[in-house]
């Protein structure tokens, strides 16, 4: 079974260009959902963030966190953007159909993308000190 010490939450390497695109990506949607913030419950994003962060990190480097990424990469492209995709129709159905939902599905998603911008940099930096 993997440690889940700290010092292995980051894969190996350095975070490629699409890591890097797609944190730059998520900043835009966080910044403009900080700046709007119309709704976005900050309690909601912590919640969020928190998720986000321990299942990029110790979920990750865990024993579960190994299978479901061999899981993952097994079912191919294909199986990944239909996973994908089923999650965001599920989640834009229980944004559409329960009003008391679009707030804090809002601002957990905000908080998670946040949380992949922190992981990016976070593991850019370490990579760099490492080096």
């Amino acid at each position: 079974m993997p440690s889940i010490a700290p010092r292995n939450w980051f894969p190996d390497g350095t975070s490629g260009r699409t890591d890097i695109a797609v944190a730059g990506l998520a900043l835009v949607v966080v910044a403009q959902n900080a700046v709007i913030g119309t709704a976005l419950a900050w309690s909601w994003a912590v919640v969020g963030f928190v998720t986000f962060a321990v299942a990029m990190g110790p979920v990750a480097s865990s024993g579960f966190g190994s299978r479901v990424g061999t899981w993952f990469r097994e079912i191919g492209v294909a199986g990944r953007v239909l996973v994908i995709v089923a999650f965001a129709v599920a989640a834009w159905f229980a944004r559409t159909t329960v009003e008391a939902v679009a707030t804090p599905l809002s601002s957990v998603g905000t908080g998670g993308l946040f949380a992949v911008v922190v992981f990016v940099a976070a593991r850019t930096l370490y990579t760099r000190i490492e080096e």
